[in-house]
């Protein structure tokens, strides 16, 4: 009997699945107050007082605060619900508009800012250093034009054809972020 119950006890275990693997645990601090947000500061212009979204094309909306910002190594990061920063960078194009966009790629020494500050892209090997951005919205065939403005460094005067552009710049609010408990 104990030798029938010791062949059903190993053949069990040989048929057991593997035991499940737990990844890395990410245990991102909480935070009070009003996140900062990233804002087109020029007056006077259709997008003044937008806020930037943070979700892969850079756009301008009226309501968009980010997550908790950082500045790494002259990068801009953004941590929205997630334990790894998406980070602002600048694509590559032959016109003088450069797309931005958000990814999870730390690029080095792209922007200079810091809360309070107008953002400054660095120069690279394809332009000078620049705080001038233009917010674009297409224009149909039918003229409708969508909600947000999507954002461009400008590094020349071209801009995307069929879409109504400003010139603006960019501002980074006040932190009013603290960690609970601190």
């Amino acid at each position: 009997m104990h030798a029938l119950l010791a062949g059903i006890a190993l053949s069990l275990a040989v048929k057991a699945a593997p035991a499940p693997t737990v990844g890395p645990i990410c245990l991102s601090p909480i935070f009070t107050g009003t996140p900062p947000y990233i804002q087109a500061s020029t007056p006077g212009t259709a997008v003044t007082g937008f806020n930037l979204t943070e979700d892969g094309t850079a756009a301008l909306v009226k309501q968009a605060p980010l997550g908790r910002i950082i500045f790494e190594n002259g990068a801009i990061g953004v941590y929205e619900d997630s334990c790894f920063p998406s980070y602002l960078n600048i694509g590559t194009s032959d016109k003088s508009y450069k797309p931005l966009s958000w990814t999870g790629n730390l690029i080095e020494n792209v922007w200079n800012a810091d809360f309070d500050q107008v953002v400054a892209a660095n120069a690279s090997s394809s332009f000078q250093a620049s705080t001038t951005f233009i917010a674009c919205k297409p224009i149909s065939v039918t003229g409708y034009v969508v909600s947000s403005w999507t954002v461009y460094l400008q590094t020349g005067a071209d801009k995307p054809d069929n879409a109504h552009c400003v010139n603006t710049e960019l501002k980074v609010s006040s932190n009013t972020l603290e960690p609970v408990g601190k």
